[in-house]
């Protein structure tokens, strides 16, 4: 389906471009829009540049504030692919401010408002913007968008221990989505269920899930597709099917190599390092968890600080399994002090990783 718009796009690109400057500003949002869709990093940044240019130069008759506003949004996506998070906030807050009432972009600008609240552990925040967005969304009428932000506020309540709540609120997404046959909103709650039933350790009910994720979202290439290859990874990880675990994980690192996501290269290529621990090549997975932890330090200790802790708690597992107590010791007591002097709470998955690590150390 996208091929086939992208195709009427570039078909009727000429008639555009020929009638007049606001036309090719549309058309460029468009194309952006749909490069987001495909995860094509540098053609969002290049069409929504190219529109915020020539909104810029006043070459809009119509609706100028808006479309500034969505060539923004757009451009904060890109940052936010780039690891950038304070670039992000700045095009999102000028987003904010030209979107004039239109539903839509205030939406999506509240929506990624909260995604970068929740990544900086600014829970309360990131809880009052996705709030917000489900009840805009509301109003709007725009189901996915309410979907989104259930996504994020469940995520919230599993971080709170709520593991209940955060259920509750992934089926109430799941099951209208299903009386509607809507593919777009059953993988938000298909994944979200598998993601929470992985890391409670319920490993059978994962698998239920995340399965059907991949089935109702074949033929994608974007950031939700990487998520379900990469949880499955894990899941194959823990049940011990190392060659599958390889597979999708290299899947899952693919997808975000091509998208350039700092985070998603890191999370995917340490799990690699696992997995390759696993199969008895040691030398190679502490080469790979060594590089994973030299390339990104400044997007490891910012942000995603909780990203790199759990690396550091899976490599520790990995050496107390195979025998060098001394040295899974000395890095699970390195994390253990860090997470203790930034007083924060840690996070479900870095939770399920210490209390793996606690159980394996006896």
């Amino acid at each position: 389906a996208l091929e086939q718009v992208r195709g009427a796009l570039e078909r009727s690109s000429h008639l555009l471009q020929r009638s007049s400057p606001q036309h090719q500003i549309e058309l460029d949002l468009m194309r952006a829009e749909l490069a987001l869709a495909r995860s094509e990093r540098e053609a969002i940044h290049s069409f929504a540049t190219s529109a915020l240019t020539a909104c810029a130069q006043g070459k809009a008759q119509e609706n100028r504030r808006q479309l500034s506003a969505r060539a923004q949004h757009l451009l904060a996506r890109v940052a936010r692919f780039e690891g950038s998070q304070d670039a992000a906030s700045a095009l999102l807050e000028r987003a904010r401010a030209d979107a004039s009432g239109e539903l839509t972009i205030e939406v999506d600008v509240l929506l990624q408002r909260a995604e970068i609240a929740m990544d900086n552990h600014d829970f309360d925040r990131a809880t009052s913007l996705a709030r917000q967005a489900r009840e805009r969304a509301g109003e709007l009428g725009s189901r996915r968008r309410a979907a989104l932000a259930s996504d994020l506020l469940a995520r919230h309540r599993w971080r709170l221990g709520e593991v209940r709540r955060a259920r509750a609120i992934y089926q109430e997404v799941l099951a209208p989505a299903i009386r509607a046959m809507r593919d777009d909103l059953e993988v938000i709650a298909q994944c979200g269920l598998g993601e929470l039933a992985l890391f409670e350790d319920e490993l059978g009910v994962a698998r239920v899930h995340l399965e059907r994720a991949l089935e109702v979202h074949e033929g994608f290439e974007d950031e939700r597709s990487e998520r379900i290859h990469g949880l499955l990874g894990v899941l194959a990880h823990r049940e011990g099917s190392q060659d599958l675990a390889l597979s999708h994980t290299r899947r899952a690192l693919a997808l975000a190599t091509c998208r350039e996501e700092a985070r998603g290269i890191a999370r995917w290529r340490a799990l690699e390092a696992d997995i390759s621990f696993d199969l008895g090549e040691r030398v190679s997975a502490e080469e790979q968890w060594g590089s994973v932890l030299e390339d990104a330090p400044p997007l490891l200790l910012g942000a995603e600080r909780e990203l790199y802790w759990n690396i550091r708690v899976n490599m520790a597992r990995q050496y107390h399994l195979a025998s060098d107590s001394e040295r899974a010791w000395e890095i699970i007591g390195g994390v253990v002090q860090e997470i203790e002097e930034a007083g924060v709470m840690a996070g479900p998955q870095l939770a399920h990783a210490l209390r793996l690590a606690s159980t394996s150390f006896g």
